[in-house]
């Protein structure tokens, strides 16, 4: 494929609705986490901590029962902020492919999708205060524009080194 046509590809508009509908999909499932009540979304980031520690201690099921929760409740915190910051990168990602085809300058496809997934997870958080037993957080959304960065930057090194693999190729 010569660098014209890519890029004839990437100037496509409706492809973009295939990044845009799952940064739609991202965000109703993030909303529907955050409805949940704080007792529901404990339990359930408990069990998701449960599982990922089984993976990580391969004894876990030979450890008394105490021990268990032990571990399960010193990494619970870590696993909900890393769930945060995934699924943000997840959004940023596929926010930025969304921008990407609808902006033509680099820089604005970058601060366009920043500025989306940064303001979601105000828009977020926020939307937690009035959840019973949640709260808003500033961390989070700290964690979440992180998360969202790193799936941005991820987008951008991915576009760039199509590119670059395909005008090297065109020139052999």
């Amino acid at each position: 494929m010569t660098d014209r046509r890519l890029r004839k590809l990437m100037a496509n508009r409706k492809i973009a609705l295939i990044p845009l509908s799952f940064s739609v999909f991202l965000m109703i499932l993030i909303f529907s986490f955050s409805a949940q009540s704080g007792e529901n979304s404990s339990d359930f980031s408990i069990k998701v901590t449960r599982i990922i520690v089984k993976l990580i201690f391969f004894n876990y099921s030979s450890m008394s029962g105490q021990i268990q929760d032990t571990i399960v409740h010193a990494l619970h915190g870590f696993v909900r902020k890393a769930a945060h910051f995934s699924i943000y990168a997840l959004l940023g990602l596929s926010v930025f492919f969304s921008s990407y085809f609808l902006i033509k300058s680099p820089k604005n496809q970058i601060v366009a999708a920043l500025s989306i997934c940064t303001a979601y997870a105000c828009f977020d958080e926020l939307h937690q205060l009035f959840r019973p037993g949640r709260g808003g957080s500033v961390t989070d959304v700290f964690i979440d524009a992180c998360g969202a960065g790193c799936g941005i930057m991820t987008g951008f090194a991915i576009i760039s080194i199509a590119f670059y693999l395909n005008r090297n190729k065109t020139k052999k």
